[in-house]
């Protein structure tokens, strides 16, 4: 986890377990409660992200992954899978594109396995693998009126499932946000600590923090 952030979120209350994940963030059981219908805003410093670049970036990934990823767009995100010849799932992985570089976000604890996998299969494809985790922080939104909060707050509206738009308020440019599936309207951002950390404060006037526990709750 970034340090910076570490104590950013240290300093809005984050209880961290012996492997350094939120577990809540003071008030566990209010935290609970409330991740049934939101809003609620959780740190994802526990998803990898990889940046995948190059010219042959595309045909690279094309060849690695379950789905097709000539439907992914700056605008248009998907899920897919990374599996063994034998159809074994490794990971499954949230890729994302903006300015001819791929984003895939994915469990971190496989990070080292996935990385090394990719590696080993790039061969001579002219394609670099760069991991941004530190560089590219991810938090996340969620409640059943989070559209409306997000687009009230951050001048930005994120309609569809897996849609990826840039956050278009004033100060907060260069933050990329992507509409996750879940039970009510979700989001994952990614930027920069500083613009990362006003993104937070902007959305956290109108939710309350989560730990990992519960916003993993959403993925059921």
């Amino acid at each position: 986890m970034n340090s910076e952030w570490k104590s950013f979120l240290q300093e809005q209350g984050a209880s961290f377990n012996e492997s350094g994940v939120i577990e809540h963030f003071g008030n566990p059981e209010l935290e609970h409660f409330l991740i049934k219908h939101g809003p609620v805003l959780s740190d994802l410093s526990y998803q990898a992200l990889i940046k995948v670049t190059g010219e042959e970036a595309f045909t690279f990934l094309q060849g690695q992954f379950s789905n097709d990823l000539k439907d992914v767009t700056d605008e248009k995100g998907q899920l897919t899978a990374y599996c063994e010849p034998q159809g074994k799932v490794l990971a499954l992985i949230t890729v994302f594109k903006q300015d001819d570089a791929f984003y895939l976000s994915f469990d971190d604890s496989l990070k080292d396995s996935i990385l090394k996998r990719l590696t080993m299969f790039k061969l001579r494809a002219k394609a670099e693998l760069e991991d941004v985790s530190n560089s590219m922080i991810q938090i996340g939104y969620a409640g059943e009126f989070a559209d409306l909060d997000v687009q009230r707050a951050l001048s930005t509206k994120i309609k569809d499932i897996f849609q990826v738009e840039k956050v278009s308020k004033e100060g907060l440019e260069g933050v990329i946000g992507v509409k996750l599936p879940g039970p009510y309207h979700r989001y994952s951002m990614f930027g920069d600590f500083e613009t990362i950390k006003l993104v937070w404060e902007t959305l956290k006037g109108n939710s309350e923090c989560v730990g990992r526990p519960d916003w993993s709750l959403l993925n059921i």
